[in-house]
């Protein structure tokens, strides 16, 4: 999955970087690498949480600061389709995709 994750953000230069975990964990993506949360404090000071609990997945993606809105929007969805289209069929429930703007909080979409 994490060779799936990395191949769907290799032409995605507004996400500077991205976390993969199950929904149940905490993630903060500051300063970490594709499929690594780091887990400890500072995700738990984060206090990101899942709003999807069925979900199999969870991608928390860091957009570059200052990038315009309507093409991080697109990055994401580009990334998660291609995510999915590579890994779906190991999926029951689905992905849940949080965003976090570089130097800011997570959303969930």
């Amino acid at each position: 999955m994490l060779a799936a994750l990395r191949t769907a953000l290799a032409s995605e230069p507004l996400i500077v970087a991205a976390a993969l975990t199950t929904p149940d964990q905490r993630v903060t993506a500051g300063g970490a690498g594709p499929g690594e949360g780091g887990g400890g404090p500072a995700e738990e000071s984060a206090g990101v949480t899942s709003s999807s609990p069925g979900a199999d997945l969870a991608l928390q993606v860091t957009l570059a600061a200052g990038c315009d809105p309507a093409a991080a929007g697109a990055a994401v969805r580009r990334a998660a389709d291609a995510l999915l289209a590579a890994i779906g069929d190991r999926l029951r429930r689905g992905v849940e995709v949080s965003v976090v703007q570089a130097g800011g909080t997570a959303a969930s979409a």
